[in-house]
This record gives structure tokens, sequence and C-alpha cells, in this order.
């Protein structure tokens, strides 16, 4: 958790009001993904887990996340091959599709995604209980 104070912008009461409403409404963990170039139909992913505030927090964090083919879809495995290269499988709900994972000491998750043939993507992420959040679309 960072150590720097929570700040409420001042102004009128509506825009104080939004500011507090914000730090409500975001989840007090969240997953950052940051995705590397596709090469050969494969992606390097890296998960984070952040505070409200968008900064990294470390410490281990039990994550899920699923990959699915379009928005608002199911797992799916077809096609995927997921390998992580950092975290700890804790559970494999669906091989190369779902999985809970434990992050590393500091809060982070790497994994490579490969599709047997160009298309796109969606991971959904959760962390800490919130509801499952989907990511970008992701091309290969």
């Amino acid at each position: 958790m960072t150590d720097s104070p929570r700040t409420i912008r001042y102004g009128s009461p509506a825009v104080v009001l939004d500011s507090v409403r914000r730090q409500f409404d975001e989840p007090i963990a969240d997953l950052r993904i940051t995705a590397g170039p596709a090469v050969a139909l494969a992606r390097h992913f890296t998960l984070q887990v952040r505070d409200r505030r968008g900064a990294s927090w470390g410490g281990r964090w039990l994550t899920r996340l699923f990959v699915t083919p379009a928005l608002a879809g199911a797992p799916s495995a077809t096609d995927n091959t997921l390998a992580f290269t950092s975290g700890i499988v804790w559970q494999t709900i669906v091989a190369n599709a779902a999985y809970e994972v434990l992050t590393e000491v500091d809060g982070s998750i790497e994994f490579d995604l490969t599709l047997a043939s160009s298309g796109s993507r969606v991971i959904y992420l959760e962390c800490s209980g919130a509801r499952f959040r989907d990511s970008a679309v992701f091309t290969f």
C-alpha cells in the first residue's frame, strides 16, 4: 500500500462528492495488465496488483483470470496456449483458459499467451474478491 495520503479535490460540493465517490467506486485492490507486442501469434503479459490510486501494491495476492475470444464471453481454451512465467498457479479451472494464481511477493504475475492462428482475446481479471473486469481486446 502506498504511504502517501489520499487527496480529495476541492471546489464545489458536487466536485468534492464526485471525488469521494470515485474513491469508493474503485476496488481496494485491482490488477493492471500490460501486454508486450504480438510476435509470431504470441504475447507476453504482466499483471500487477495496484491500489485505488494506481500505485503498485506488493505482497501475495490470490487472483483469478480467464481468457475468452470475445467481450462477455465464457472461458475458452480453443486455440490458446497459456504458460505462466511467474506467479504460483493455485488452481487450474480450465487448462489454457481459467486459473487462480498467487502473485509473486512484488504483487506481479507474468504469462505468455499463444494462439494457434491469428485472432483476438480478452483477458478477464479479478483480485481480492472484486467482480471480474475485462481487459482490452488483444489482437495476435
